[in-house]
């Protein structure tokens, strides 16, 4: 999906190579290095820009013919976004804060870039989890997040500000933690139960990322805005409510032994409402 703002001029620039390619991506960026050291000046620069480029896409985990494809993304933006991703190491940090507008911009710019990181990382734990009910409250919940960027997007526009300007280490942290989850618990039902914690501890890092917003827009004046991120807070602790529920009632319990993960809920049983 691409994201865009009202103008249609904002293309979301999502990692969208998977574990797998980025590894086989590695790969065959480095068997094309080795190839690049022999033959006709015009043999080595062909395997030089084809290595060089599949060495990007595993390292940025973004492919801008991808992008093309499947989020509708203009080749020349998809590459400037391959190069953003590529320089965010040596950029240098947040710029200076010198006014309460700027506050504002900087918070709504980290918001819609945790969203973008959960989106993402959604994609990827909704084949990671066993129970059938978890991977449709995620699948909607990624619908859900999509339609938030849009409206964050939207908001940064009337503030005359880009929304991919400032990325959310503290929601880079607690991802890395949940995909650390992911692959270190031993069982079905143990993972499924860490995967639930460690997306709500995402969750409630939005949520108050959101409050935050919401009152410096109130503070400002700017009151249809505040009124859309104190509703995105509160569809965002709707899904948190959700998963306590679910944790509680069907995921600790099966992740303790104490039932079968699989009968806890009806087949078709809907999970959201």
């Amino acid at each position: 999906m691409a994201n865009r703002s009202a103008e249609g001029n904002y293309y979301h620039a999502r990692r969208n190579v998977t574990g797998t390619e980025r590894v086989l991506s590695i790969l065959g960026g480095i068997a094309l290095l080795a190839g690049a050291r022999r033959g006709s000046l015009a043999k080595r620069a062909l395997f030089g820009l084809a290595s060089a480029s599949l060495l990007a896409r595993g390292a940025t985990r973004y492919c801008p013919m991808k992008a093309r494809m499947t989020d509708n993304v203009p080749l020349g933006q998809g590459y400037a976004n391959m190069f953003r991703i590529m320089a965010k190491p040596f950029m240098s940090g947040t710029a200076s804060i010198d006014n309460f507008n700027t506050l504002y911009i900087n918070e709504l710019q980290e918001l819609h870039n945790a969203k973008a990181q959960m989106e993402d990382l959604l994609e990827t734990l909704e084949t990671a989890v066993e129970h059938g009910a978890i991977r449709e409250h995620l699948g909607r919940y990624r619908t859900q997040i999509q339609h938030h960027q849009d409206e964050i997007a939207e908001i940064l526009q009337r503030c005359e500000a880009a929304p991919e300007i400032h990325e959310d280490d503290a929601m880079e942290a607690l991802v890395h933690e949940t995909e650390k989850m992911r692959k270190v618990s031993g069982s079905d039902a143990l993972r499924d139960a860490g995967i639930v914690a460690s997306l709500q501890r995402l969750i409630h890092h939005q949520i108050a990322g959101l409050g935050t917003a919401a009152t410096y827009a109130k503070t400002m004046d700017r009151m249809s805005e505040a009124e859309i991120l104190h509703r995105i807070m509160e569809e965002d602790k709707a899904v948190d409510d959700q998963l306590s529920a679910m944790a509680k009632e069907l995921i600790n319990p099966a992740a303790a032994g104490k039932q079968d993960i699989q009968a806890a809920v009806p087949a078709g049983e809907p999970v959201l409402p």
